[in-house]
């Protein structure tokens, strides 16, 4: 093979490798510069980031899925960065459901801050369905690490079955007018409390039994 016909051939198995490396870089650049920017001027300059790649990648449809995946997680994280409203982190989610994650871990890890928010505005049934399902596949994980020899990743998924055993116990005391820890939207941890009017007094609405549809659940 000709020296000039073997390049053109690494060029183009190496073409989806440095694209992907491109946008992580920009997408990464592009999320620190939107912390302190509105949301809505966020959605903007994501969606273009990502219709400016996967026009390139009309050849390599699982590399173009993959960047619309990235992108929609990273507007997501937004959405509590910038302490948007439940229903603005409702519709970011349900975009999530119908692309899918780019890995299970981050799925994870959204339920995690999900659950505690809602919890900590006031929405215990949504946060308990999350966590009780979370905990549910996070067991059914760890089943199937134990049959394994590799057992690479257990501490990671026993940190965080107990991080969702304790939004559910929060949850379940709340319920109980017991102390409760309370996080912020963010998953912060803001204080712990003893109160029968918890709900009311993270909520002024609280009193109302709330709708709120959970993606995650």
């Amino acid at each position: 093979m000709e020296p000039q016909m073997k390049a053109k051939g690494l060029v183009r198995r190496n073409r989806p490798r440095s694209i992907e490396w491109a946008f992580a870089h920009e997408s990464s650049k592009l999320y620190f510069q939107s912390m302190s920017t509105g949301h809505r001027m966020a959605i903007r300059k994501f969606r273009a980031l990502e219709k400016s790649y996967v026009n390139q990648l009309h050849d390599y449809p699982e590399l173009a899925l993959e960047i619309r995946r990235r992108v929609a997680e990273m507007l997501l994280d937004l959405t509590l960065v910038h302490d948007c409203k439940l229903q603005t982190c409702r519709a970011a989610l349900k975009k999530l459901k119908v692309l899918g994650w780019s890995e299970w871990d981050k799925r994870l890890h959204f339920q995690l801050l999900y659950a505690r928010g809602t919890f900590a505005r006031g929405h215990l049934g949504v946060a308990k369905r999350i966590a009780r399902k979370a905990v549910e596949e996070i067991e059914a994980r760890l089943d199937e690490l134990e049959k394994q020899t590799n057992r690479r990743g257990r501490k990671y998924l026993t940190d965080f079955l107990d991080l969702m055993s304790q939004v559910l116990d929060a949850v379940q005391k709340s319920e109980c007018g017991l102390e409760v820890k309370i996080w912020d939207q963010g998953g912060r941890f803001i204080r712990s409390q003893s109160t029968t009017g918890l709900v009311n007094e993270l909520l002024p609405n609280a009193g109302q039994p709330g709708s709120v549809s959970s993606p995650l659940a």
